[in-house]
């Protein structure tokens, strides 16, 4: 491995890291969640589960070519194939019987989630909707390392933003909380990870739940 490499692998580790902690954090503290049992055992499930994935992503960007240039455009196509496939993969992972059984299920285990809940996922499944997704737009996709980089921690913070109770400005056109926690509520609903526009198609954009709801989930 190049310094250069070696480098890029330790500050991807570092923002994500960081990322994770201090994001879920502010978002529990803002949001007055309380830090008894419950709570402190989903923060140590999903630091143990993050550090687990950490080191496959890593092995993961070392198999991938990246493009040459840092774009917008780029970043967006990105984004919509990324969000494409979590969504088709989300949906295989609860209408396939053992495949929710026996890797989707660690995620569902929590019903009414903190952001620390959006790392805890089995391996095979953090292959499955964290890897490939992540990966696989690369093949048609034209983006440099420092755009996939920050895209990716967009997305990321995405996940945290809607494995929470908080309310952010973009809900009313993308996905937000109550999306999400009417997911992890009933499960046959709302697959999607961004765009709504998949789960209106195939049928599983059941209103979510009100807000009254998800604020008392906590």
């Amino acid at each position: 491995l190049s310094t250069y490499t070696i480098m890029i692998v330790v500050l991807y580790d570092f923002l994500f890291l960081n990322i994770y902690i201090v994001t879920s954090l502010a978002i529990c503290v803002y949001e007055k969640y309380n830090f008894r049992k419950p709570l402190r055992i989903e923060m140590s499930r999903g630091l143990k589960s993050f550090c687990i994935q950490l080191p496959l992503s890593n092995l993961a960007m070392y198999f991938c070519s990246f493009g040459t240039r840092f774009s917008i455009w780029g970043c967006l196509q990105y984004i919509f194939l990324f969000d494409l496939l979590v969504f088709v993969f989300h949906y295989m992972l609860h209408t396939n019987k053992w495949l929710y059984d026996n890797v989707h299920k660690v995620h569902h285990k929590t019903i009414h989630v903190s952001p620390f809940s959006a790392t805890i996922l089995d391996p095979l499944e953090h292959i499955i909707i964290g890897i490939l997704p992540t990966m696989l737009p690369l093949l048609v996709v034209d983006i440099d390392i420092i755009g996939w980089t920050l895209t990716n921690a967009c997305i990321f913070i995405h996940g945290l933003l809607i494995h929470s109770t908080i309310r952010i400005p973009y809900d009313t056109v993308l996905l937000g909380p109550r999306e999400h926690a009417t997911h992890h509520l009933f499960k046959r609903t709302h697959y999607g990870f961004i765009n709504p526009l998949w789960d209106i198609v195939c049928g599983t954009a059941t209103y979510p739940i009100t807000r009254t709801a998800l604020i008392d989930s906590i």
